[in-house]
């Protein structure tokens, strides 16, 4: 991980309903797997490395994408 991505804010929440979510960003990004996606509540920074791993992008990239999901599926 490089130093800028260590600099993350020590709260991130993933909004409302994970699945529509999830759905959204496997049609937008078909290289995500099923296992990239999987979700548990308080584990959001392992879903965002999954993502991160995936895609190659960096910590704030992902968490837009996660933002974008969440406001596209409303």
């Amino acid at each position: 991980m490089d130093q800028k991505d260590n600099k993350h804010p020590v709260k991130f929440e993933v909004i409302g309903d994970w699945a529509p979510q999830m759905a959204y960003l496997k049609n937008q990004f078909p290289a995500l797997t099923e296992k990239d996606l999987e979700y548990l509540p308080g584990r959001e920074f392992e879903l965002i490395g999954s993502i991160r791993s995936r895609l190659n992008k960096s910590f704030d990239e992902v968490k837009e994408l996660i933002r974008l999901a969440e406001i596209e599926v409303r």
